[in-house]
């Protein structure tokens, strides 16, 4: 490879140190940064507040595999609707960051995905025993994984319908094919190219039992 570059740009591949590995300065140009990642829980609290839910920002640090990060919020979900802490329901929660799915072995997909599929998958098995509770989890991008969605949508009623419909979500897992798994419930989220990327954005709605 090193014969088919300039010998300068070789040397300077080779020789330089982090002082030369990224432009430090550019005076001659002006940079507008438009928003930053708190930007969409921020903006999703304004807008359930003025429908009437209150609304309780999170995190902006989300962080973890993807399936895990959805039973946690279940189980957040949970402590809300039957002990009403930290907030009592009915509220929405909302986090931002950037959830992850492991791959161990490429030989085990069978199917297609991303994080935010596999997410509320993981979420699905648990809300359940949350009635009324839905989690939304979209890459902000508009494209989660390896589609062309944007993410997925599941509530207390998803895995009751999966076993309905033959779905086998600990198999989707298991093969990261979220996205066939939530194509056939009709759970995926398309948004198309948002021209955006403030990372992955999560709406959880918990309802009071007496919505429910």
């Amino acid at each position: 490879m090193e014969h088919r570059l300039p010998k300068a740009v070789v040397d300077y591949l080779i020789q330089a140190g982090p002082e030369k590995e990224t432009p430090k300065a550019f005076p001659e140009n002006t940079y507008f940064l438009i928003n930053t990642l708190p930007d969409s829980c921020i903006y999703g609290k304004e807008e359930a507040e003025k429908m009437g839910i209150p609304a309780v920002i999170l995190t902006s640090f989300l962080e973890g595999e993807a399936r895990d990060v959805g039973s946690v919020l279940a189980s957040v979900a949970r402590e809300i609707q039957i002990y009403g802490n930290p907030v009592k329901a009915p509220c929405v929660l909302l986090a931002s960051g950037e959830a992850a799915t492991k791959i161990e072995d490429n030989r085990t997909i069978c199917g297609h995905g991303g994080p935010g599929q596999e997410e509320v998958l993981g979420f699905a098995l648990a809300a359940a025993k949350i009635p009324g509770a839905c989690l939304l989890s979209i890459d902000s991008e508009g494209t989660d994984g390896t589609t062309s969605a944007a993410g997925g949508i599941a509530d207390s009623t998803s895995a009751a319908a999966a076993l309905e419909k033959g779905v086998d979500i600990h198999g989707a897992l298991r093969g990261h094919a979220s996205f066939e798994a939530l194509e056939a419930l009709g759970d995926t989220v398309f948004t198309g190219n948002t021209g955006t990327n403030l990372c992955d954005f999560n709406v959880l709605y918990i309802p009071g039992n007496s919505e429910v």
